[in-house]
């Protein structure tokens, strides 16, 4: 099968520092796009010089004196880089002009990350570097935070091309009831649960489009798929038609409780975890269900009003023992279950997926 060539004409790639923009002009095939990314952005290293030089592969060592090196390019960075356009490039056929840009900076963004942390790692096991630093070696280790701003780079381009796939899904919920709940529910080691970041806006003055656009304009530029949550009180489910307007995430990932999460959660879980915490524990299911469905508003109104119990200060170690309770059965294959409230905010969660 022939070398696919593709024209690259008008596209750019960054300079070494990630600073200025270099046009490329001309067809390429995988590897002429390699060799020409390997011989742009990889500087000469003595391998000695880095803490993996014991045990590297690419180590290019001067048979007169193993402990030297000679001055390469990191085989590393090389092959990183190589492997990753060798087996994308075929992508690009397929992307349209901005995707093919954002495949560009995104290989960039990849590729230096790979040779931070190669150096970074390399730095951080060997000790005689660190002693070298004296009183200053712990910044030897503070130096990895600084790749999480290479990952977030890539994030924010690589979402663009469908095949990778990289998008992360935060939710952000209203109240700390939801973060603990969905928290306690990673213990379930269902994979929406473990990779699902939650954040807490903290209630209905923060509803406003403007602040929380501000909130997600972080998680959107970072890569993160967004997700909203918020209590109505009774109120209907438009509490964020105007943050949809303004496009800072889409209807279809939205969820509206009808008053609030505690009153999302069915009758006979909500009796087992208030029992479960040593609350109401003379009361009978039967009867509490058909309190409940006799009675309208939040349950936090029906519990003071029918048994004299405050929720309010309840409501974190509430939402761990429902969840709790959850983790140990298998709620998905509970039909009944998954058409109440709670089961649909967790059908929500797990479609978005």
């Amino acid at each position: 099968m022939d070398e696919e060539y593709i024209d690259l004409t008008g596209l750019f790639i960054f300079d070494i520092y990630g600073v200025k923009r270099v046009p490329l002009a001309g067809e390429f095939n995988a590897a002429i796009l390699a060799d020409r990314l390997v011989e742009d952005w990889i500087p000469y290293y003595e391998c000695h010089k880095c803490g993996r030089f014991d045990y590297c592969k690419f180590v290019e060592r001067i048979p007169r004196n193993p402990a030297r090196a000679r001055d390469i390019k990191c085989g590393v960075f090389e092959a990183a880089l190589h492997v990753f356009v060798e087996t994308t490039f075929h992508l690009l056929s397929g992307m349209t002009t901005e995707q093919r840009q954002d495949y560009l900076d995104a290989v960039f963004h990849y590729g230096h990350f790979v040779y931070s942390a190669e150096l970074m790692i390399g730095s951080c096991i060997n000790k005689g570097f660190v002693e070298s630093w004296d009183s200053h070696g712990p910044r030897v280790f503070g130096q990895l935070v600084s790749l999480r701003d290479q990952l977030d780079s890539l994030a924010a381009v690589i979402q663009r091309i469908p095949e990778f796939r990289s998008e992360r899904t935060v939710l952000f919920v209203e109240g700390w009831s939801e973060k603990v709940f969905l928290d306690k529910m990673r213990e379930s080691h269902i994979y929406p649960f473990l990779d699902l970041v939650v954040e807490v806006y903290e209630g209905k003055g923060n509803r406003r489009p403007k602040r929380i656009e501000m909130l997600l304009d972080r998680y959107v530029r970072h890569g993160y798929k967004v997700l909203i949550q918020g209590d109505s009180d009774g109120k209907g489910k438009t509490i964020f038609d105007g943050i949809v307007r303004k496009g800072a995430v889409t209807s279809d990932r939205t969820f509206v409780f009808d008053y609030d999460f505690e009153t999302a959660v069915p009758g006979r879980l909500i009796l087992s975890a208030l029992q479960s915490m040593g609350e109401l524990e003379d009361v009978d299911i039967e009867q509490f269900q058909e309190v409940i469905l006799q009675s309208d508003g939040p349950i936090s109104k029906l519990l003071m009003t029918h048994y004299g119990l405050n929720i309010e200060p309840l409501k974190l170690e509430f939402a761990t023992q429902v969840a709790d309770i959850l983790n140990s059965v298998s709620w998905w294959e509970d039909k009944k279950f998954r058409q109440t409230e709670l089961g649909r905010f967790l059908r929500f969660i797990l479609d978005i997926f």
